[in-house]
């Protein structure tokens, strides 16, 4: 057996020994510990070509690059290309140039699963919202369900929801990667819908319409004191503000919806001109329709310029909420004498955003997707699909993600592979080299659960059972990061809403996610279907079968280097002296074309 391995296109000098290889099936792999096919560390000789090629990165004092990259390889074995497009990392340098050596790799899955944010965290755009109205009827994307508000209800409606494959496509696009279900998955990706239970506004939304504006000059109006306004000047555009003009100053903000929340920065100089002011003036934040003074800035530094003229520095950032209601900005002297206020320089900046998305009228209802979707990680949302329809991830080419149900491999019956002439010869005629009867972490049964929720009354939970006392009694297979729903009036209830006892609505902002069958003929989304019951024994038929009393046995095989370039772990294999189909778990080579093999009786 030779082995012949390239590296970034150059031939890399061997050692004595070859390289051994793994292939591993995802058949039964927890989607989020996704493997490779790898080899075991690769210890190469401290030849001059290999040193070369590592750029001599043995040295302490060498300035190189290459231990800190991933590299390409590529294996022959007697000639036979058996890995293309392999991933090699430099690990150590000693008596030997130590690498690793993996292929099969999905890297924009591994950006998935390594990503620090949350479904509410992916990419969206200015224009991914929906205008949410309570007299809108209910439909696909906002269908009905029992969220505990009356239907005379004007502030809110059905919430609008997304679909398990418009959320994986978005996540797909974001990541460079294709997910690639089943064709008789494709109508329960679009039926499963992730309810949108948050009201909250758009940070990107909110920042696009940041505005900030220079002072610009000061309206003096004489009374009982001596007023001055502040004016500003700038190109303004703002969804949230409506900003009230002077000629060509802007003088007065007014909200453009109820209950705002507003945050708003100043910093500006005046000088104040009177004795009265060597401590300083201040500014008033004046409701301009009652002339209350809703806040007051004092000056945080004052410079004296002499002849009693009084630089002082405003510089504060302040908020408003609720913001219903127009303002301006002042400042007051006395009439007394000479004294006055004048401009040095200054701005404003201001920030307005809504604290809950409403549905009446004169309420923000701008209703953006991805920032109201639920605070779940990318890859749990992705296990709770594949663990729903019972399929299992399995790494292609070009960032291909199969999902592959254990019905595909038993399927596939019909195309497989022959190893009876292959199996080498053991001690014990017709028994296998060695048998087990245990698979993973199983044991009597495999819960799988939603998430627990004291507002549902009902227990949607299941389990698949393995018949051996020998193991342990239970454990959470599955927790999904989804809480189940209850049915009422024929609809699935999310208690989102509720009444106090002067029978005001009340919204609870920390429900947890929900996930939800859309009815089309009721234009309505129900949850029954969806209970673990229902669901094992629609995805999980011949899973639950193989397992409920497992087979796994360990045998020595002949592969030939061909046979190795062409292994499909997805084809099961038959073993005519075992008179059994076994799908494969696992292949290690060895010396000589001989393979250590581990398969599981289906």
């Amino acid at each position: 057996m030779r082995d012949e391995l390239y590296i970034d296109g150059t031939k890399v000098d061997m050692g004595e020994s070859g390289v051994s290889l793994e292939y591993r099936s995802n058949i039964l792999t927890d989607i989020s510990k996704i493997v490779s096919n790898f080899s075991y560390t690769i210890k190469l000789p401290k030849t001059k070509n290999n040193l070369r090629l590592i750029e001599c990165a043995h040295i302490p004092s060498a300035v190189s690059s290459f231990p800190y990259l991933p590299h390409v390889g590529t294996l022959l074995r007697d000639g036979v290309q058996i890995v293309d497009g392999a991933n090699v990392v430099l690990m150590s340098v000693s008596d030997t140039i130590e690498i690793a050596l993996s292929w099969g790799n999905a890297n924009g899955f591994s950006k998935i699963i390594e990503f620090e944010g949350n479904i509410d965290d992916l990419d969206y755009g200015l224009d991914d919202y929906i205008f949410w109205r309570y007299d809108i009827s209910p439909d696909e994307d906002a269908p009905i369900m029992n969220y505990g508000f009356r239907s005379t209800e004007k502030h809110v409606s059905y919430h609008p929801v997304v679909s398990a494959k418009w959320l994986l496509d978005r996540i797909q696009s974001q990541f460079g990667v294709k997910f690639l279900f089943p064709s008789d998955k494709q109508d329960i990706l679009q039926s499963l819908k992730i309810p949108l239970l948050k009201k909250e506004d758009a940070q990107k939304h909110v920042d696009a319409n940041r505005v900030t504006l220079t002072l610009n000059g000061l309206k003096k109006t004489d009374g009982a004191f001596r007023f001055y306004q502040l004016l500003f000047y700038g190109l303004v555009q703002s969804y949230y503000i409506e900003y009230y003009k002077d000629g060509i100053f802007t003088s007065a903000f007014k909200p453009k919806f109820n209950d705002l929340q507003l945050n708003y920065s100043i910093d500006c100089k005046l000088v104040y001109v009177g004795g009265a002011y060597k401590n300083g003036g201040y500014l008033d934040i004046v409701d301009a329709d009652t002339g209350e003074i809703i806040d007051q800035v004092n000056a945080c530094e004052v410079i004296d310029r002499g002849n009693d003229n009084y630089e002082c520095h405003f510089k504060k950032d302040l908020s408003l909420e609720p913001y219903n209601k127009t303002i301006y900005i002042s400042t007051t002297v006395s009439k007394t004498g000479d004294d006055s206020v004048n401009l040095v320089s200054g701005s404003i900046t201001l920030e307005a955003k809504v604290s809950e998305v409403g549905a009446d009228i004169g309420e923000y209802n701008k209703y953006f997707t991805v920032p109201n979707l639920p605070s779940i990680k990318l890859i749990d949302f992705i296990k709770s699909i594949a663990y729903m329809l019972g399929v299992f991830a399995i790494p292609g080419d070009n960032n291909d993600i199969h999902f592959v149900s254990f019905d595909s491999v038993i399927e596939n019956k019909s195309n497989a592979v022959d190893w009876s002439g292959r199996v080498l010869i053991n001690d014990y005629g017709d028994a296998a080299r060695n048998i087990s009867y245990q698979l993973n972490d199983f044991t009597q049964k495999n819960w799988f659960r939603y998430k627990e929720d004291d507002n549902v009354t009902e227990n949607y939970d299941s389990f698949i059972a393995v018949e051996n006392r020998a193991l342990d009694y239970e454990r959470d297979a599955v927790s999904l990061p989804f809480s189940a729903c209850d049915t009422l009036g024929g609809v699935a209830s999310i208690p989102l809403y509720s009444y106090n006892d002067d029978g005001e609505l009340e919204y609870d902002s920390g429900m947890n996610p929900r996930i939800v069958l859309y009815d089309s003929e009721t234009r309505s989304g129900v949850f029954y279907p969806l209970r673990w019951e229902g669901l094992i024994r629609q995805h999980y038929a011949s899973y639950q079968e193989v397992v409920r009393q497992p087979k796994v046995i360990k045998e020595l095989v002949l592969l030939s280097a061909p046979e190795l370039a062409v292994l499909d772990l997805l084809k099961p294999v038959y073993i005519r002296q075992y008179g059994s189909y076994f799908a494969i778990v696992k292949v290690k080579t060895k010396e000589n074309n001989i393979c250590e093999v581990e398969l599981l009786k289906i």
